[in-house]
């Protein structure tokens, strides 16, 4: 089940249920029926293999990740233990950094960092970077997490420099859940600067999760975090 949503900066923050109002969960697409009202069917099964595949997952683990899944039992990857190996791979364009635990399950984030020359200032929709008097800018870079059952992701303009960061606007929220349901609960800048003293600026995707298969928490949430050293994207789902 897919919804998508729009803006949020630091001069205009509206509620949760303003944003909710103002952009309400999109139908599924054609062949893709709701899974948080017929449950898990072939066509949630034939995603989610696809999605083992796409990360690596080994072959000998899925099948038996398939089967904790469609039972409805939590996987190592929601169970707060250490992962058991950490690796990067591309795919879309982006670096992922997967934590993989050994059942197969993983949890997979990824900001977008484009490079130097990626300026596109007539195109508002491309990630672009932007350096100068020591201060770097990000403009509508992706923010994105993955599990077997579920993708959190927005967009973000965010700057870092050594003494002052923060993130200026977040945007194009987007919820999918590969079986149940994740409804919006929270998007927003939870802080807008950072500083040395009270830690790193955040901004917060999180939702509800109706019965969303192999997560323990029910609020399942995505974080851009900037200080510093630069952004990067957190995940407890």
């Amino acid at each position: 089940m897919r919804i998508p949503c729009t803006t949020l900066s630091i001069l205009s923050i509206a509620t949760v249920a303003l944003c909710a109002s103002a952009a309400p969960a999109s139908a599924d697409p054609p062949g893709h029926p709701d899974s948080a009202s017929v449950g898990r069917s072939a066509i949630d099964h034939a995603r989610i293999a696809r999605r083992l595949a796409d990360f690596d997952v080994p072959e000998a683990l899925r099948p038996g990740l398939l089967h904790a899944l469609e039972s409805g039992r939590i996987v190592d990857a929601a169970t707060g233990v250490a992962p058991s190996s950490i690796d990067t791979i591309r795919r879309d364009g982006l670096v992922h950094h997967v934590s993989r635990f050994a059942d197969g399950s993983f949890i997979a984030t990824a900001v977008e960092t484009p490079g130097a020359a990626a300026v596109h200032p007539d195109d508002v929709q491309a990630c672009s970077r932007y350096t100068g008097a020591g201060v770097t800018a990000y403009s509508h870079c992706l923010v994105i997490s993955d599990t077997p059952t579920l993708t959190l992701q927005f967009r973000a303009s965010y700057h870092r420099s050594a003494g002052a960061s923060g993130i200026d606007e977040i945007a194009d929220w987007d919820i999918q859940a590969y079986g149940g349901s994740c409804a919006l609960q929270e998007f927003d800048i939870v802080k807008a600067r950072y500083g040395a003293a009270t830690g790193p600026a955040k901004a917060r995707l999180r939702c509800f999760a109706n019965a969303v298969s192999g997560i323990a928490s029910s609020h399942p949430h995505l974080d851009l975090v900037v200080d510093g050293a630069g952004g990067h994207s957190e995940s407890n789902s």
